[in-house]
């Protein structure tokens, strides 16, 4: 059964699932959170099925003094680097093989350098339970797009972070940054997307994606939501999948700040512009630890003004 598939009849079980608890599929299951990162300014169950949202606007303001940089390394900590699996026997019993062997044939669940650099982790801050990020109107509209290709058979760049939201402490409402997330096929075959987060907030979408004719690059814009119009500080991770090739997988990890970063292909990260010398969490996500932020490393932090260096360990 495809990925895809699989998914449909999770869907199902979990709208059924929904209708009872407001809970959402992509972590915890409790009737207090409703998006994969949980948390903070979830939402209670009342009798009957229905829910009264606690407003965020309750919570205060991060009141920073000044701005920090955060930056360092998450590295394998494990004793030994996972193999990544050879995917070409599997691309070779496609129609496509002759393009999909072009491009990288190992699989990208875990990606370690030779110094045990881990790729494609995700590294976001998160305020306190009673807090919220006041974001500088500059880092609060936003002019950049995400990109995800596929131009041989593999989602290119395999993990993202997007910031397509940010709380609005006047209108105590979720306001959309202008920050464009897109998926495009650069190849000459065709691809499809599938993705899907929580059920209720992100239920996804499966659609074609032709290939490449001649200059033109097809693609699909998806719209993403952190949490519900009246809550902040939760996020939800996106998983992404492609019918046609069902080895293909990619995520996107979803917040309603800027403060976040993913590793590179050495394990290096940088977040800038971090209200400094305010008590925050520190989360690292990998795709290893699940569909949920919530089973992320989590610790609690302090920056300094200006630059700040902090490593980390996953897969131990």
């Amino acid at each position: 059964m495809s990925a895809y598939c699989r998914w449909r009849s999770i869907a199902c079980v979990s709208a059924v699932f929904a209708a009872f608890t407001l809970a959402g599929c992509g972590g915890d299951k409790g009737g207090e959170k409703t998006s994969g990162g949980g948390g903070s300014g979830g939402s209670k169950v009342t009798e009957g099925g229905g829910s009264k949202s606690t407003p965020a606007g309750e919570k205060t303001a991060i009141e920073g003094k000044g701005t920090a940089t955060l930056k360092g390394k998450v590295t394998y900590g494990g004793a030994t680097v996972p193999t990544r699996k050879d995917l070409k026997p599997e691309m070779e019993k496609q129609g496509d093989k002759s393009h999909c062997v072009k491009g990288d044939t190992l699989s990208q669940d875990w990606i370690v350098g030779p110094d045990k650099g881990v790729e494609y982790a995700v590294v976001f801050l998160k305020a306190p339970s009673t807090k919220y990020f006041k974001v500088p109107d500059e880092l609060r509209h936003r002019t950049d797009t995400v990109v995800i290709d596929q131009p041989f058979c593999a989602f290119q760049p395999h993990v993202v972070a997007i910031n397509p939201s940010s709380w609005d402490a006047q209108t105590k409402k979720q306001v959309k940054t202008g920050q464009v997330f897109k998926i495009q096929n650069s190849a000459p075959i065709n691809h499809n997307t599938a993705w899907h987060g929580n059920s209720i907030l992100n239920p996804g979408k499966n659609e074609s994606i032709p290939a490449k004719k001649g200059d033109e690059i097809q693609f699909r814009l998806i719209e993403t939501r952190p949490s519900r119009e009246t809550e902040t500080g939760k996020e939800d991770i996106i998983a992404i999948g492609c019918d046609i090739h069902k080895w293909m997988s990619g995520r996107a990890v979803v917040l309603d700040h800027p403060y976040y970063a993913v590793t590179d292909k050495d394990g290096n990260y940088e977040i800038k512009n971090a209200p400094a010398d305010a008590e925050l969490e520190v989360v690292v996500w990998h795709e290893s630890m699940g569909d949920s932020t919530n089973k992320g490393h989590k610790e609690t932090i302090t920056l300094k003004p200006g630059e700040n260096t902090k490593n980390f360990e996953v897969g131990k």
